[in-house]
């Protein structure tokens, strides 16, 4: 991978990061949530692996003042499964290729491009995952 490319990723990445920030904020200090949720945990950790490397961001977990519902504001504006570690893409393109090999080497090549520029490792999905 060139220097460019890299450097591209990460602005990209770093772009996505900085928007999921902002929108994320701006929902915190607003008039609709202070009225209706209570913040329950703020700066929760998230990473996902996508195409172009690992997205790691930072999401407030909201309560609604009579505790009955629960959710990441982030998670429902996106589209994101709470507990998702692969975008949709990874996982469509590690399915199509499980038509064609088996799981555990679909996973493997779905992201053999995608080499994690925070670690000197390659994300490979889990034939868990695929099987889902």
């Amino acid at each position: 991978m060139s220097d460019l490319e890299s450097d591209i990723k990460l602005l990209i990445l770093e772009t996505i990061k900085e928007l999921i920030s902002f929108f994320n904020n701006k929902f915190t200090i607003s008039k609709d949530r202070k009225e209706f949720y209570h913040i329950n945990i703020r700066n929760d950790h998230h990473s996902i692996v996508t195409a172009i490397g690992t997205l790691d961001f930072y999401r407030t977990y909201f309560e609604s003042k009579d505790r009955k519902e629960h959710f990441y504001f982030i998670d429902q504006l996106l589209g994101i499964d709470a507990y998702a570690r692969y975008d949709c893409n990874s996982k469509a393109n590690a399915i199509s290729l499980s038509t064609k090999t088996n799981q555990k080497l679909a996973g493997e090549l779905s992201l053999l491009n995608t080499y994690s520029l925070s670690s000197s490792s390659f994300n490979i999905i889990p034939r868990q995952t695929i099987n889902r």
